[in-house]
């Protein structure tokens, strides 16, 4: 029986909204100091300073609005959805599901797919399960999609068990199990032979993934054939301002099939 629509998912914004305001508040105060001290020196000591913090909250803002309304966030969902060469059968991974936007994704995709999405939800992230479980309720796919607590370290699932793997700017963000290239190796152990692997990530960045040639190398030893590794800017337009190493420049996509 498929269950119905119960209202609007709302999948939240990479960029937190308290760093933002908190930025900006600083940037905002010391501004504030600085019209009040009598000294000019001074004055323009503080009001230099007072633009560091300032010129942060204002970036922040501009990256935190394009990402949501902008439309970025759901462009760079897609562009790893779009990449999974799957036909739809049996059930599919979300690794670092967040607030469940891949993992809802992938059962509106594909009507006959049973999803599970894992996350540690931390307490510094503006995610939850239960906002997960929200979500999947209001697009009317919840008696497909389940969420559990995992580490993308240490997945709770058995060797060759799940027939796809997706995941989404989050391996380089693991810092227990081996980090970004152990949480890789625990995405291909458990996919099943036949079984796609879709995975965006900064896999451009040298310091987490080495040299891009290297890595596929690496995945091809995991088990993984048919490897392919571009460059986000070649499937998705990087809109002006975030093509920095910290925000969009290293990303890159993996894709590949579980031998």
């Amino acid at each position: 029986m498929k269950a119905k629509a119960s209202g609007k998912a709302e999948f939240g914004n990479w960029i937190r909204l308290r760093i933002v305001v908190t930025f900006l508040l600083i940037g905002v105060a010391l501004a504030g100091v600085a019209f009040l001290v009598g000294d000019p020196v001074w004055r323009i000591a503080v009001g230099a300073v007072a633009a560091v913090p300032l010129g942060i909250g204002i970036y922040l803002t501009y990256v935190y609005l394009m990402f949501g309304a902008g439309g970025v966030q759901r462009r760079l969902w897609d562009s790893v959805l779009d990449a999974l060469v799957w036909d739809g059968a049996g059930e599919a991974l979300d690794i670092g599901t967040g607030q469940g936007a891949l993992a809802v994704g992938l059962a509106q995709r594909w009507p006959q797919a049973r999803v599970v999405g894992v996350d540690l939800w931390a307490a510094d992230w503006e995610y939850s399960k239960d906002a997960c479980a929200r979500n999947a309720r209001a697009v009317g796919v919840d008696s497909r999609v389940r969420f559990e607590r995992a580490s993308a370290a240490t997945l709770p699932f058995g060797d060759k068990s799940m027939e796809a793997v997706v995941s989404h700017f989050v391996f380089h963000e693991v810092k227990d199990g081996g980090g970004a290239m152990g949480a890789m190796a625990e995405a291909v152990r458990v996919l099943k032979p036949g079984g796609a692997m879709a995975v965006q990530d900064m896999f451009f960045d040298r310091r987490v993934y080495g040299e891009a040639e290297t890595l596929v190398e690496r995945l091809r030893a995991m088990g993984l054939v048919d490897v392919r590794l571009v460059r986000l800017s070649a499937r998705v337009r990087i809109p002006w301002g975030m093509g920095g190493r910290r925000v969009l420049g290293c990303a890159g996509l993996v894709t590949g099939v579980k031998a």
